[in-house]
C-alpha cells in the first residue's frame, strides 16, 4: 500500500484536515514470493514491527482524551 500512501495524505490531511501518522510494515509479499529464510525474516520483523507500533499510537491516542 506504500503507493497510496500520498494520495491518503492528501486526502485525510489537505481535504479532510486531519493529522495523519502512517504504520506500514514492509515486505509483506514474501511470504508469497520468496523461500529464502532471511528475507521471510524480514517481514516477520516488519511485520512485528508495525504492530508494535500501531499498539503504542493507539495507547497514546486513546490517552490524549480527556475524561470529564
Amino acid at each position: 500500500m506504500n503507493h497510496c500512501t500520498p494520495y491518503l495524505r492528501t486526502v485525510v490531511e489537505k481535504v479532510l484536515g486531519y493529522d495523519t501518522r502512517f504504520i506500514v510494515a514492509e515486505h509483506t509479499v514474501m511470504p508469497y514470493t520468496s523461500q529464502d529464510p532471511a528475507e521471510l525474516a524480514k517481514a516477520a520483523d516488519s511485520l512485528q514491527q508495525a504492530v508494535r507500533a500501531a499498539g503504542d499510537r493507539a495507547r497514546e491516542v486513546a490517552g490524549s482524551f480527556v475524561r470529564a
